[in-house]
C-alpha cells in the first residue's frame, strides 16, 4: 500500500520542525564547544534535552536516520553525565564527531524534504 499524505496539522508541524533545525543545531553546537572547554555542567544538560528532543521528534515527521543519531548521542551525553570526573579528552571528540555526522545528516534530510 502507498504511503498517505501526512495530515495538513502533521505538514505544518513537519515545516516548522524544518525550518528551526539549522537553529537547534546550532545550539546543540554552542552546548558541545562549551562541554570540549570544560564548561559541562549545564551545557551537558542542554545537549541531552536537545538530543532528546531531535531523537522523540525527528522519526514521526521522517527524518530517521536523525532521530537514530539523535538518541545515540542522547546515549553518549548520559554516559558522560553520570561520570564522577570531567569527561576524558577522547569522550569529548567521538561526542563531537557524532554531532558533526547528525548535523550531515539533517542537512541531507531537510534537503530531501523540501
Amino acid at each position: 500500500m502507498p504511503p498517505t499524505s501526512p495530515s495538513p496539522a502533521l505538514a505544518r508541524i513537519a515545516e516548522r520542525f524544518s525550518a528551526r533545525l539549522p537553529a537547534r543545531l546550532d545550539e546543540m553546537d554552542t552546548a558541545a564547544a562549551a562541554v570540549a572547554a570544560g564548561n559541562e555542567t549545564g551545557a551537558l544538560a542542554e545537549l541531552e534535552r536537545i538530543l532528546h528532543d531531535l531523537a522523540g521528534t525527528a522519526p514521526v515527521l521522517g527524518y530517521d536516520e536523525l532521530g537514530a543519531l539523535a538518541r545515540s548521542g542522547e546515549d553518549m551525553v548520559v554516559c558522560i553525565r553520570v561520570s564522577a570526573t570531567r569527561p576524558a579528552d577522547e569522550s569529548i571528540e567521538k561526542l563531537r564527531a557524532h554531532l558533526r555526522r547528525l548535523r550531515h545528516v539533517a542537512k541531507q534530510e531537510r534537503a530531501e524534504g523540501q
